[in-house]
């Protein structure tokens, strides 16, 4: 049955593809019938045109009309090259106008061989070269008429009769046959030769030589032999066509018919087969239908189909029992993930396997979730544990106690139990003030019992005095047994790990924390420590201040005998402070009117060190005529004559490297005019002794010597 049905439909094919052929036989066959058709219609539109241009150049000789002449011929023998769409109305246009209304394109070709391009048969091309032939006996005849006008005519003979046609002959080698046209040369030779033979005997006869005009009977002979050349050629060329398209539309015919009959044929064996097929398979695929049916509704059937066949059917039975089992699989695997066992095993049927790999990227992000989960909930049990740990420290430190010692153990011991430590030290940096590079351990504890040692650690001494310049934290693992003695001081007993975390509060060194564990700390345990430092800074900062502050009120005691001694001598030097105050108020005010004075007298303004104006008086603003806005930011340099330019930029350079004030005198450019000024560049400097600004204060000398100004100074103002 398959055998059958892959023969039909080959035939089919086939069948197909024929009748495609003969649509393009049909395309082929048309096409052939226009481009010989062409070909006679550019033969006839070339005669008339010709005789059309011999009629007007008999009546009007001007050259124009015979070289229209020649380019007609010259296009049909292939001198020149064919005009776009060429065709009747071309030379209509053309003699209308006097513009061609298309310009000629591609490459000049000789009527004959344009027949090499087209398919035509013998015959056809007989009766062609016939009417082609004939064209050339019009044209000999239309240059003799052409001639005879123009001997007639009083005007000069401006062209000869070799100029109207090519000179060359064209040879045309179409399939097996070799035909030469050499006529062209011939027919000039005749023409020349019949000249000749005109001009000796148009004086003695002119009657005999109006029988070359285009009046003659044998012109129109010539002409309808053209026209009937080119009527045979046009209805051999349809009738071909149609014998040819008779041939086609049978065979299109045959084929449709032959079509039809596989089709009808194609039907019935098809009904056929499905009468067989729900014959042999209408119980298997009944009980899959029922089994796809309860899948449909997310059942899995208990049943399996077994079809022992290895066809079509046998193959889709197996694929189906193996998606079943497959999908049973797949529920127990999603029942144990539900249940929270994230490592039960699972083979998806292949890479795509869309509902194994997602189930297996559903068990993925769900153990991912489960273990992001667990990880929540221990950073949020060591962050509640921080919490509490600072809150528990934040009331032992706020505890007041008579002995600052037992202070420090109590922050110890509790620091030690809090981080399950077994060992823990506390060192605090020295009170000596002649002393301050080494740090004392004033608490310890081991084992849940006080430790009384005191040990000194020099800055740069083992760990802890490394500690002491870095202040970073360290935390050793697998310590080795001497370190102990070597550098700690938490005795004799070694940890398996150490931690040691700086004290400091802004920068400020205040101690270090040593603890000791048989295991290492983990990371938010070595938190927490580092943020109790912080307070732990604050609060031993502040039992120091207090100290400080006991020790400071003992040392005023002693020292409020002798401030009341110093009272009596401290109100005499008061009242001669106010004298001597007073006697500065005085000063002060005589000064400010004096400043008032100078700047009223003198410019004044503030640069900075790159010389741009900061502030100016106003005196300044006045003698510049500049306003304040004008002024801000102006470089004072601007302002300097240019011959004094140079003096000045090195001035400058010497006044910031050496910090040294330095005076010049040279004309300032004004807003309207220049003036002669004595200036003074003061540098001001700040409290680290470095220029913070400049001081420029100048005397208008211009208005007070006018006449001592430099002649050349006064020249270059302008």
């Amino acid at each position: 049955m398959n055998v059958l049905f892959v023969a039909l439909l080959v035939v089919l094919i086939i069948i197909t593809l024929l009748i495609d052929f003969n649509r393009k036989e049909y395309g082929k066959e048309y096409e052939r019938q226009q481009a010989a058709l062409s070909l006679s219609r550019e033969l006839r539109q070339t005669s008339d045109d010709l005789h059309r241009m011999a009629l007007i150049i008999t009546l009007n000789q001007e050259n124009i009309f015979k070289e229209y002449y020649r380019e007609i011929a010259g296009i049909l023998y292939g001198e020149n090259m064919k005009p776009q769409d060429y065709n009747r109305v071309y030379w209509d246009y053309l003699l209308a106008n006097g513009v061609r209304p298309r310009p000629s394109i591609g490459e000049a070709v000789a009527f004959p061989a344009l027949l090499q391009k087209t398919d035509l048969t013998q015959a056809e091309i007989k009766l062609i070269l016939s009417a082609y032939e004939s064209i050339q006996d019009q044209i000999n005849l239309e240059i003799q008429a052409i001639q005879y006008a123009i001997d007639q005519s009083p005007k000069p003979l401006i062209i000869q009769f070799q100029d109207l046609l090519p000179r060359d002959s064209v040879v045309l080698n179409f399939k097996n046959d070799s035909i030469n046209i050499t006529k062209h040369k011939q027919i000039v030779d005749s023409l020349i030769r019949a000249s000749n033979t005109f001009r000796n005997s148009y004086q003695a006869n002119i009657g005999e030589t109006k029988a070359k005009n285009l009046a003659t009977a044998q012109y129109f002979m010539v002409k309808l032999k053209v026209t009937e050349n080119l009527d045979k050629y046009e209805k051999l060329v349809n009738y071909n066509f149609n014998l040819h398209l008779g041939n086609i539309q049978y065979y299109r015919e045959v084929l449709n018919s032959m079509y039809i009959l596989l089709v009808v044929l194609s039907i019935l064996t098809s009904f056929i087969a499905l009468l067989m097929v729900d014959r042999i398979l209408g119980k298997p695929l009944n009980t899959l239908l029922s089994n796809l049916q309860l899948l449909s509704t997310g059942e899995l059937p208990e049943s399996r189909i077994e079809i022992q066949s290895k066809n079509e059917l046998g193959r889709i039975s197996q694929y189906y029992n193996h998606f079943v089992a497959h999908l049973e699989e797949v529920v127990d695997f999603a029942n144990l993930v539900g249940k929270g066992n994230y490592e039960s095993a699972f083979t998806p049927l292949g890479n795509k396997d869309a509902l194994g790999n997602a189930l297996i990227n559903m068990r993925d992000s769900l153990q991912k979730a489960a273990s992001e989960e667990d990880e929540r909930k221990k950073l949020d049990m060591n962050r509640n544990w921080t919490t509490a740990g600072l809150a528990n420290f934040g009331d032992i430190l706020r505890e007041q106690y008579k002995n600052e010692d037992d202070h420090y153990f109590r922050i110890m011991s509790e620091l030690v139990r809090y981080t399950s430590s077994v060992l823990g030290g506390l060192f605090l940096l020295s009170n000596n003030s002649e002393d301050t590079n080494y740090v004392e351990l004033v608490t310890s504890y081991a084992y849940d019992a006080r430790r009384y040692r005191k040990k000194k650690i020099r800055k740069g001494d083992g760990i802890i005095g490394t500690t002491m310049i870095e202040q970073n934290v360290v935390h050793l693992t697998n310590v080795p047994i001497e370190y102990s003695e070597i550098s700690s001081g938490l005795g004799h007993t070694p940890p398996n790990s150490i931690l040691i975390v700086p004290i400091s509060n802004e920068k400020i060194f205040v101690g270090i924390i040593e603890l000791g564990s048989l295991e290492p700390y983990p990371p938010h345990v070595i938190e927490f420590v580092k943020h109790l430092s912080d307070d732990l800074a604050s609060t031993f900062a502040s039992i120091r201040a207090n100290k400080q502050t006991q020790l400071l009120l003992q040392q005023s005691r002693v020292q409020s005998d002798e401030l009341a001694s110093q009272e009596e001598e401290m109100r005499q030097n008061l009242e001669e402070l106010q004298a001597t105050q007073e006697e500065m108020a005085r000063r002060e005010a005589e000064n400010a009117r004096f400043l008032h004075a100078l700047d009223m007298a003198v410019l004044k303004a503030e640069c900075d060190i790159e010389g741009r104006i900061l502030s100016a008086n106003q005196k300044f603003a006045q003698t510049m005529g500049f306003s304040i806005l004008e002024i801000d930011g102006k470089p004072i340099r601007n302002l300097i004559h240019r011959a004094d330019s140079d003096n000045f930029n090195t001035r400058w350079g010497e006044m910031i490297a050496q910090n040294l004030m330095f005076e010049i005198s040279s004309t300032f450019k004004t807003n309207t005019d220049w003036l002669w000024l004595k200036a003074k560049f003061i540098p001001v400097v700040n409290e680290n002794g470095k220029i913070e600004k400049v001081l420029f204060i100048a005397m208008d000398f211009d208005s007070m010597f006018t006449e001592k100004v430099n002649p050349l100074r006064k020249s270059d103002r302008y």
